[in-house]
């Protein structure tokens, strides 16, 4: 049996001879290997991020970028959760929660790289801002 295959990467980063792919996801309708790769890290929240709180990933306004570490064995680095929410009077507000990189990859600028993801991921859908 093959794998499937990733979808190409919104963006990449390079940092001490290391590369990272940065992956963009809508949580609502990602499979059962992504959602579960979300309930691992959100779990990890707790510990990273001071007053962390889970959030609904069957809610269609919940995205999630994913930093995972290029190379022969691929190793999630990092992600990001973005929320989708209404702007007066028929634009689209994209709010970046969670941000977290795991500290083998901290250093190297993968935080900047998943807030720039973001931005770009609200440039695309011609956001009226980013909180």
């Amino acid at each position: 049996s093959s794998s499937p295959i990733p979808p190409p990467p919104l963006a990449t980063h390079h940092a001490k001879g290391r590369s990272f792919s940065i992956y963009l996801a809508k949580l609502s309708t990602a499979g059962p290997r992504l959602r579960a790769i979300h309930a691992r890290l959100s779990s990890l929240l707790t510990l990273y991020i001071d007053a962390a709180s889970p959030i609904d990933a069957g809610d269609g306004g919940w995205d999630m970028l994913l930093a995972v570490e290029d190379g022969d064995k691929k190793a999630i680095a990092g992600m990001a959760t973005l929320f989708s929410m209404y702007g007066f009077p028929d634009r689209t507000r994209l709010r970046v929660c969670q941000v977290s990189v795991l500290p083998p990859c901290q250093k190297l600028g993968l935080g900047m790289a998943l807030a720039e993801a973001a931005f770009r991921v609200a440039d695309e859908r011609k956001c009226l801002d980013v909180r």
